[in-house]
């Protein structure tokens, strides 16, 4: 039986929060902390550094075999982080796992052990001479401009990219969130250690400890390691839906490439439940039994795959596709007609059904781990769906397919994007 209880570190409006999951169930103890701040293309690639510099490293284990060899100790414990994005806002994402106190050999306190390891990377870095040592800095600068050129080469990400950009011009979330190649060879330590710093001061934090019982020594380390922390100017997370365009746009751009992409991004209104966008999605884009997979690829062979993409925080969703320069026209009215056979309800009734049987069956798979149980109640605090799995389970078996077209109507064609291959 799940367990969840949620408290502030320190006053709430410093915006830490720290959020306890238990069930018996669990085999690990998991703990992630999220910082959230304001999306920033002036200082996305300094925002987006500290997610580096962390990871595997920290004062008390200085070098990377050292800090990997403690994990070992811990039985194998991993410790990593990330950068995301939700809407108009980014987040620093440090998580770490260990096998449950439970299962110590020696009766070892893991969790505890884990989250001084994590707090560690967090507030206690490796510095030199007040900034990150010059090699250590150098060596992540690479491995981050090394992953922007990635997700430039992976052509599907890229258009993806450049279609928020133009879907979503003059909006924070329009920027790369991990700025632009040039800006990121170009960062300086100074700059570096500043975003850190504007971090610590400035996000709001989310601290889930997920595990088979409380370890009570792991969440006073938490505690303690954010209690005192200064604070200014702290982010309240707003959800800001993206305006409609009066007319759609059009982009296109073209590159050595043998498949094309096309992205098409709609817009729709910001207060239509969860359930029922989940369903839409999944009956329309998202699902091999959807509208735009049977009839889009299946029956007219139009695209080599296509499917939906929700955006929740902006209330916008991009349709997603690869196909032959040739058949974009052809693509980009079907993709619109089968919109059209959303919004008419003349979609038959049994895909709703297979929509819903596909939605609780995800569902029940939410509770089986801490990650995804994590991940679950993290976006909870930034919906307005606030409830269990459980509980959503029965709302989405309440969704009528009056609510499914209702929604459909309300989605417009905002940008559509191609990224033309010379070569189709």
């Amino acid at each position: 039986m799940i367990e969840k209880k949620e408290q502030y570190i320190g006053a709430p409006e410093n915006g830490i929060r720290l959020i306890t999951v238990t069930d018996p169930k669990f085999k690990k103890t998991s703990v992630t902390i999220h910082f959230i701040f304001p999306m920033d293309k002036d200082t996305a690639s300094a925002d987006s550094y500290p997610a580096y510099i962390i990871e595997d490293t920290n004062s008390d284990y200085p070098r990377m075999d050292k800090f990997f060899g403690r994990l070992s100790e811990l039985y194998g414990a991993s410790v990593s982080t990330s950068n995301s994005q939700m809407g108009d806002y980014r987040t620093m994402v440090v998580s770490g796992s260990v096998i449950s106190d439970k299962y110590a050999l020696e009766g070892e306190h893991l969790a505890e052990e884990l989250a001084k390891v994590m707090t560690s990377c967090i507030f206690r870095p490796v510095l030199e001479d007040g900034l990150f040592p010059q090699k250590q800095f150098d060596l992540k600068k690479n491995e981050f401009a090394d992953d922007i050129i990635t997700e430039i080469n992976e052509k599907r990400s890229y258009a993806i990219k450049k279609a928020k950009a133009a879907a979503f011009c003059g909006e924070p979330c329009a920027a790369p969130m991990k700025g632009e190649l040039e800006s990121a060879k170009a960062l300086s330590r100074e700059d570096a250690l500043a975003a850190y710093k504007k971090i610590l001061r400035t996000a709001s934090v989310d601290i889930f400890y997920c595990g088979s019982e409380i370890s009570e020594d792991a969440l006073r380390v938490l505690r303690d390691s954010f209690t005192g922390l200064e604070r200014e100017d702290v982010c309240r997370f707003e959800r800001t839906p993206s305006p409609l365009k009066p007319e759609p746009g059009y982009t296109e751009e073209t590159m050595d490439i043998v498949q094309s992409k096309m992205v098409m991004a709609f817009k729709h209104d910001s207060h239509t439940p969860e359930e029922v966008r989940r369903l839409f999605v999944a009956i329309y884009g998202n699902s091999p039994f959807s509208l735009l997979f049977k009839n889009v690829r299946e029956k007219l062979s139009l695209c080599y795959y296509c499917s939906l993409v929700p955006f929740s925080s902006k209330s916008a969703m991009f349709v997603d596709s690869g196909l032959e320069a040739a058949n974009a026209e052809t693509a980009q009215k079907e993709i619109l007609n089968q919109l059209e056979v959303m919004k008419a309800g003349t979609f038959p009734d049994e895909m709703l059904e297979q929509a819903k049987l596909a939605t609780l069956t995800s569902l029940k798979a939410v509770t089986d781990f801490p990650g995804s149980i994590t991940s679950w109640y993290f976006d909870r605090l930034y919906s307005d769906s606030k409830v269990s799995p459980e509980e959503f389970a029965e709302l989405v078996k309440a969704v009528t397919k009056e609510q499914i077209v209702e929604f459909a109507n309300s989605l417009h064609l905002d940008t559509v994007y191609l990224l033309k291959g010379a070569q189709s």
